[in-house]
């Protein structure tokens, strides 16, 4: 997870209401000082935070546009909107879409297309449909299921189902989970984060198109 979500999810969560950069810096464990410093510069531009100034410091808290967006999402939703509100809190981001190309198919990809080591989601009208993760480019991997292999059945069978939903008029989106290099060391060991998660997402979130677990 970005240190920037850090900072959104902590106040998202209402881990605390309001803080100071020092605070942040202790809910959260990003370091040093001045990274926290320049973060929260940036949520306030963004309109994500506002602040006051106490004495030397400036107190932070949700501005009331935010407070608003997050009193409509704490309303009963859905499991559909659930499930890609969970991919979000993991920290997913929205990259693309799968769109029809005459007979065939293609995506669009805004971001992370040179991408290794991810894991990948396909939505449907806010539902979770499939899971999958690789070590090749991200571009690479998908293409497989534009032109898919005589032998490669999971490419075959994605090839159709998604040929299929966009027929039907049907959005496609693509989700994409990078955490950054070596995020996650065991005992000096690097821990491949996006293949960790998969098992549990699947087994979790139980999209549709997975079968026993695998890609």
């Amino acid at each position: 997870m970005k240190n920037i979500d850090k900072v959104r999810g902590m106040f998202l969560r209402e881990d605390i209401s309001e803080a100071t950069n020092s605070e942040i810096l202790v809910v959260t464990g990003i370091k040093p000082h001045q990274q926290v410093h320049q973060l929260t510069s940036r949520l306030v531009d963004e309109g994500f935070l506002s602040y006051r100034v106490s004495g030397r410091e400036k107190i932070f808290f949700l501005t009331k546009m935010q407070n608003s967006v997050q009193e409509e999402q704490e309303k009963p939703t859905d499991n559909e909107h659930q499930q890609i509100q969970a991919l979000l809190e993991i920290g997913f981001e929205a990259v693309g879409v799968w769109v029809r190309n005459g007979d065939t198919i293609k995506y669009i990809l805004t971001k992370h297309s040179a991408a290794k080591k991810v894991l990948y989601v396909f939505t449907s009208e806010g539902e979770i449909v499939y899971i999958g993760k690789t070590v090749q480019k991200l571009s690479q991997r998908l293409y497989g299921y534009i032109n898919p292999g005589p032998s490669q059945s999971t490419n075959i069978k994605n090839n159709e189902k998604i040929k299929t939903m966009l027929r039907q008029e049907k959005e496609i989106n693509i989700f994409v989970f990078a955490p950054q290099e070596n995020e996650i060391i065991y005992r000096g060991i690097p821990v491949n984060l996006a293949a960790g998660l998969e098992d549990n997402l699947i087994t979790l979130l139980k999209p549709l198109w997975n079968d026993t677990g695998k890609r």
